[in-house]
């Protein structure tokens, strides 16, 4: 598991059949870098913080090599999940 923040870029977001589920794939950019993230948001829980420019952490498995749906992504994180960076949740509360 990696814990990484940054900037959204070139959002893609799409329901899947059931519409309770929202697919997500952006490049989170910090600097010169960036990093492709996808994943899935359960839509019965809350909107996703996924907008763009919109600056957020990233929790989740960094894959340097994966096979999905008959293609091979390469160098990218698969989101456990996507909050709001900084937190507007006091550490203490």
């Amino acid at each position: 598991l990696i814990s990484i923040q940054g900037l959204i870029t070139q959002p893609e977001l799409h329901l899947d059949e059931s519409e309770l589920f929202l697919d997500f794939v952006f490049r989170l950019s910090q600097g010169n870098h960036s990093i492709v993230v996808y994943g899935q948001h359960d839509r019965t829980r809350s909107a996703p913080p996924i907008s763009l420019n919109q600056s957020v952490e990233v929790i989740g498995v960094f894959w340097k090599e994966q096979d999905r749906n008959g293609s091979t992504i390469m160098n990218a994180i698969e989101a456990i999940s996507v909050t709001p960076y900084p937190s507007s949740i006091p550490e203490n509360a």
